[in-house]
């Protein structure tokens, strides 16, 4: 054992040389897993992104169908007034021809 290079003595050792080699794939492990915490974390901000823009286009949608709704209510009404007035004129109608064939019924 040369005390100047401790590594170069030690590395005549199996039990160092096995460790070392046990090191070396730790290594390359953590190397493997830095990568896909990398990927993961980039795949979850992409994931982030796109629920944001989907809950923007869902609270658009959400605003376009209250607008819609209030619209197609608006709608319903005016056209029940407008049947309303329609049926008051024809029971108006009504009135008058039974009216007018009571009198022309006495003459």
């Amino acid at each position: 054992m040369n005390p100047s290079n401790p590594i170069a003595c030690s590395s005549q050792d199996p039990q160092v040389q096995v460790l070392t080699a046990m090191l070396l794939v730790e290594k390359q492990q953590h190397n493997i897993t830095k990568t896909q915490l990398s990927t993961c974390q980039a795949e979850k901000q992409q994931v982030k992104q796109e629920n944001a823009e989907l809950l923007a286009m869902l609270r658009q949608m959400n605003v376009a169908c209250r607008e819609l709704i209030a619209e197609r209510d608006e709608l319903r009404e005016d056209f029940q007034e407008q049947h309303e007035k329609d049926i008051e004129a024809k029971d108006q109608k009504i009135q008058e021809l039974k009216r007018k064939l009571m009198t022309a019924s006495r003459q």
